[in-house]
């Protein structure tokens, strides 16, 4: 009983920061058709009318990535997310990624980072952008149709209600305040 009420109090205070890792491949959506809002039961929204399904070359989880139609296309994380960016890309010129701290490339600029161009032999590249905060939108800037990304993977922040974190905390203190030591007497 001793070990139980501390391990209760630890759970319920980690489950309340709880985050998790999401991947978007675009694999299940079909060829040469818009992501737009495929991914919003994610919490993602490409923007309308310019991120298109494809197939071809050099994608890594196949069959499908996706490309900017503009070349200055965004994608919003609705509850954000935290730490890193990855994803795979093949560009046939060079290309700015810059994360926001609002949607619609608004707020903070988090990071930015430029991609060099790397599709002549029509391979993707990997790459890994590490920031510090919250980030709820990608804003891609390159040319029209030469940037495209696939296996996109980030840490997102969690759709629990911040009334909800505050009881889950509220519990994990509760839990550590039972399990102080207390006083034994002799008789």
């Amino acid at each position: 009983m001793k070990i139980f009420k501390p391990f209760i109090g630890a759970c319920l205070l980690a489950a309340s920061f709880f985050a998790q890792g999401t991947l978007i491949h675009f694999d299940d959506l079909p060829t040469n058709s818009l992501v737009d809002d495929a991914y919003i039961s994610d919490g993602v929204d490409f923007l309308t009318g310019d991120w298109v399904a494809a197939t071809g070359f050099g994608e890594t989880s196949g069959p499908n990535f996706a490309f900017s139609q503009s070349g200055n296309g965004s994608v919003n994380i609705s509850n954000g997310f935290i730490n890193q960016l990855n994803f795979t890309y093949g560009a046939f010129s060079s290309a700015n990624v810059s994360l926001f701290s609002d949607v619609n490339g608004m707020g903070s600029l988090l990071v930015s980072s430029i991609l060099s161009a790397n599709n002549a032999a029509n391979s993707f590249d990997s790459i890994s952008i590490d920031f510090t905060g919250v980030a709820r939108s990608i804003v891609i800037q390159g040319n029209a149709g030469d940037f495209a990304w696939d296996d996109l993977m980030f840490t997102a922040v969690p759709a629990i209600s911040e009334p909800s974190i505050l009881v889950l905390f509220g519990l994990g203190l509760i839990g550590f305040r039972l399990a102080k030591p207390r006083p034994i007497y002799a008789c």
